[in-house]
Order: C-alpha cells, then structure tokens, then sequence
C-alpha cells in the first residue's frame, strides 16, 4: 500500500536530477520518483538534519518538471560538451554501455558539436543565466529561416556568400538533429515539450528555405516540360524543396546536374533524419506521461 506524500501527484525535479546520477526504476508501492527518494533518504544512515534539509529540498520542487525560474545557473556548454566526449572515451557514466561502432560514431558526433555555432551561442548566452541561454538559441533557430527568407525574396541566392551560409546553416542544423537521436541520453529532459516541437517546426522551414537557396546557387533544377529553363524564382525552388522534403514528387520539376541529384539526396536524408526526431520527441512526451508527469 503506497504511502500518502504531500507532494504524491508530482514528479519532483530533485528525483529527475538524482536520476541523471543514480538508475533506479519506480518500483512499486511507489508511484512516483518523489515517493521513491524520500523512501531512500529515510533508509540511508544520515544526520539527522542532513535528512531533514535533503527531505526540505524535495518538498519545495513543486513543479512536474524542472522550469526557468527554479532551474540553477546553466553549465558552461563547452564544459558540458567535453564531459560527454570525456564519458564517452572513457566509457564512464551513460556512456558505460557503449562500445564498438557505435561509440566510435558518438565519439565523432560528439566532438564536431563541440564546434558547432550553436554551442558557442549555448555558452555565450549562459552568461546570462538559463533564461538568457534558452532566448538566445531561439533567436538563433528562428533568425536563421527568416534570413535564409530573405535572401532568397530579395533575389540573392546567386551569391557566393548566399551559398556558403546555407551550407553552415544546414550542417549546424544536421548535427544537431544527429545529436538529439543518438545522444539523446546524454541530455537533461526539455523544460517544455511544446516548445521543442515549436522549434522542430522551424527547423524544418530551415531545411526548405536553405536547399532552396542551394538550388539557385548551383543552377541545378529545371522545367521538365521546358528543357533547358533553369528553376530560379524563390516561389519555384521553395515549391521544389518542399516537394522534396515531403518525398510527393510530382515530376513537373527536376535536377539536371549531378550536383542538384546530389543535393537532392542530402535533403531527402535530412527531411528523414527529421522525422526521427519528431518521432522521438513524441515517445519522449509519451513517456514522460507514464511515469506522472504532466505534458
């Protein structure tokens, strides 16, 4: 018969934190992690007023999970990083289980997210705490697309400059999609599941709006029924690349160079690479659910 805690209908954050630190399933009669640390802390042969203030700390995290106000100041993102390649070379913490091609592989992913923009912005907005951190990747995530937008409105897409930070945009984007389905367990659960699927959205208009730009770049997509015209207004291209990101296919437009079959296939693997992420974002949610949380 479980006991009745004050806090029972919550997942408390400090159970999420210990988790980070210590595996532990919820095991019955205990319906949530709260329950089940507090069964610990009585169990383990402190001091009296160490249990007492660990117990305190329990009762006062009254959010299902961890928010931007109660949040502590954000881990240096390059120390953070590092401590992942460092866990992962020396198979240590998460990184215990791994072994062969498949640590090899998160070791390389790893170590190019370390250089990554986005780590630098991670860092450089974390000197103003967690609020300013999460601001700054959403400016980031979102000025991104709509420069890409402008770029392509104000006919620049020919340019070299277009071109090259198209392609930054989209292997920083790529990484970061990579590391979020196969380093997932690296990282902490998102303070809100809406938000991230709000950004996803985003980063799918990125996918669109930077291939696009590459279509023009390259010259590489044409008429099918005009053999020879060269697709180069930005209604066109992003037609295209949305065509291509959703695999439809409708044959009125196609690449007529190596490089534009090439860059097709990128986008396809990328448009996939997405869905996977949607995917675990969703099981993610699911989850989390199961367990007591709220979504």
């Amino acid at each position: 018969m479980s006991q009745n805690y004050p806090w029972a209908d919550t997942e408390d954050a400090v159970g999420l934190r210990l988790s980070e630190y210590v595996s532990f399933d919820i095991v019955p009669p205990y319906r949530t992690r709260a329950q089940f640390v507090y069964s610990v802390l009585c169990r383990l042969p402190l001091h009296g007023c160490v249990r007492a203030r660990m117990i305190g700390d329990i009762l006062l995290m009254r959010s299902s999970r961890p928010t931007v106000e109660n949040m502590p100041s954000p881990i240096n993102a390059y120390k953070k990083q590092i401590d992942h390649i460092r866990k992962l070379w020396k198979r240590k913490g998460k990184g215990r289980h791994l072994f062969g091609v498949e640590r090899a592989f998160l070791l390389v992913v790893a170590c190019l997210l370390l250089i990554q923009p986005s780590t630098f912005l991670r860092w450089l907005g974390g000197l103003k705490g967690v609020r300013g951190r999460k601001m700054t990747i959403e400016a980031y995530a979102i000025g991104k697309p709509l420069f890409l937008f402008a770029i392509l409105a104000l006919g620049w897409g020919t340019c070299g400059t277009s071109g090259v930070l198209a392609t930054v945009f989209l292997v920083d984007l790529f990484l970061y999609l990579v590391g979020i389905v196969f380093l997932r367990d690296f990282y902490t659960s998102p303070i809100s599941y809406g938000r991230s699927m709000l950004l996803l959205a985003v980063n799918f208009a990125e996918i669109i709006l930077g291939f696009a730009i590459l279509y023009v770049y390259t010259a590489s997509i044409g008429n099918t029924s005009e053999p020879g015209e060269i697709l180069s207004d930005w209604l066109g291209v992003v037609y295209f690349s949305v065509v291509t990101s959703t695999t439809l296919g409708f044959g009125d437009f196609s690449p007529i160079t190596q490089t534009g079959r090439l860059l097709v296939i990128l986008q396809v693997l990328s448009s996939v690479m997405f869905i996977a992420v949607v995917l675990s974002t969703f099981v993610n949610t699911v989850t989390y659910e199961k367990k007591g949380g709220k979504s």
